[in-house]
């Protein structure tokens, strides 16, 4: 297992930090690493984290035209009682095959792409991006309500003089599909900064509700793009510069399945370290089932040292 998960490190120029079993007791993990969204003191300790908590599934693609070909993602199993459980042979199998499929469907349409990666301006560089398909999904019982494919981007100001700060945008992009009659109903995305030196300065989009967006970020960052999807949901913007925080609460009688959400943050950054956690939340509904939902939380960090 160790010479496996060194071969994936060095496929992508990446520690993999896992939390591992301790053996005996399967809800028992050596606590290797330390995500509790606390905000901390840069220090020498230079670590890039794919995912703040433990993988059900991680894979390794050998086919060059996988884009990304490290492929991890949990499962949250709702039991029959409605109660939260471990993942059974039958959840892995069918999460896998679902996931083979899709990639399969994406080799087919190469000039299909999930999400638009190219709106940036002359004032601002993408230095850093996801390495890995990140996909996190919500199970009823037998049933998959849906799941949440994770893809971000840092994008770094090349247009600003401050002796002091570095100017940094977070894109945090995330598809939403629904499976087996479930509908997603609730879409919850978290921005925290978790340096203390590092100041929250701008988010976008702000409240607002329909099909069409219009995102921007001002100076220095100069970003400003525009996006569609086919559902009409609510969108509720929080922002703490106390706590350094923007969340995003998204809600629709029906998130529509295969809607791309883009939220921005954008924040200022001491020394040649930046870094942003992100959470995700989505809630899955059946309609006219009783006592039939599902949902899935997903968090990872991104950090950069330049």
């Amino acid at each position: 297992m160790d010479e496996l998960f060194n071969e994936y490190s060095s496929f992508l120029d990446t520690e993999i930090i896992l939390n591992v079993p301790t053996g005996g007791d399967s809800n028992t993990y050596i606590p290797v690493k330390l995500n509790d969204n606390s905000v901390q003191e840069k220090t020498d300790v230079k670590k890039v984290y794919l995912e703040s908590g433990k993988y059900d599934i991680i894979g390794l693609s050998l086919s060059e035209k996988h884009k990304l070909r490290l492929y991890a993602q949990n499962l949250s199993v709702r039991n029959i009682d409605g109660v939260k459980t471990d993942p059974t042979t039958r959840h892995y199998l069918q999460a896998i095959l679902r996931h083979e499929a899709k990639s399969l469907k994406l080799e087919k349409e190469e000039s299909k792409k999930l999400f638009d990666l190219n709106n940036v301006s002359a004032a601002s560089t993408v230095v850093s991006s996801n390495s890995a398909d990140m996909v996190a999904t919500g199970i009823d019982w037998l049933y998959e309500t849906g799941d949440i494919t994770a893809q971000w981007q840092l994008l770094k100001s090349t247009d600003e003089t401050d002796p002091t700060f570095d100017y940094f945008t977070l894109k945090d992009m995330a598809l939403i599909q629904n499976y087996n009659g479930y509908v997603a109903e609730v879409y919850d995305s978290t921005h925290t900064l978790p340096f203390s030196s590092d100041n929250m300065f701008d988010a976008d989009p702000g409240d607002s509700s329909g099909r069409n967006f219009s995102v921007s970020i001002g100076v220095p960052m100069s970003i400003s793009y525009s996006y569609s999807i086919s559902a009409e949901p609510v969108f509720d913007l929080t922002t703490s510069w106390s706590t350094d925080t923007n969340s995003w609460h998204i809600t629709d009688s029906n998130l529509a399945s295969g809607d791309s959400y883009q939220l921005l943050s954008s924040w200022k950054s001491t020394g040649t370290y930046a870094g942003i956690n992100v959470n995700h939340y989505v809630y899955w509904d059946k309609p006219w089932t009783i006592d039939a939902e599902g949902s899935v939380t997903q968090s990872y960090q991104v950090r950069y040292d330049y």
